[in-house]
């Protein structure tokens, strides 16, 4: 994602709790969620080999839900892309094993 979509995002959710009279104290929490996803979606995506955008974390706003949507775009990875997931998956495993 982009920054000038997630300033564009954060300015619609913005418009929008204006719009239906969101408290000032709703609002930030409301823009602190937005910031919070756009984290999420950033970071999985600086790490894994895989394109998410916005609309994935809220069709599965639980962890289980959102890792079955990751496991799922796994089948859409070249050869290329597959080799560094499994390569970032075993770094992973060595590391919660603290075998490093």
């Amino acid at each position: 994602m982009t920054p000038d979509l997630a300033l564009q995002l954060m300015s619609d959710m913005l418009l929008a709790a204006l719009l239906v009279g969101a408290p000032i104290l709703g609002l930030s929490m409301l823009v602190g969620l937005a910031i919070s996803i756009l984290q999420v979606v950033t970071q999985i995506q600086e790490i894994l080999p895989i394109e998410i955008d916005l609309r994935h974390l809220f069709e599965a706003p639980t962890v289980s839900k959102l890792a079955a949507v990751i496991d799922a775009r796994r089948g859409d990875l070249g050869e290329q892309e597959r080799a560094l997931w499994a390569e970032i998956l075993a770094d992973y495993e060595q590391m919660s094993t603290g075998s490093l």
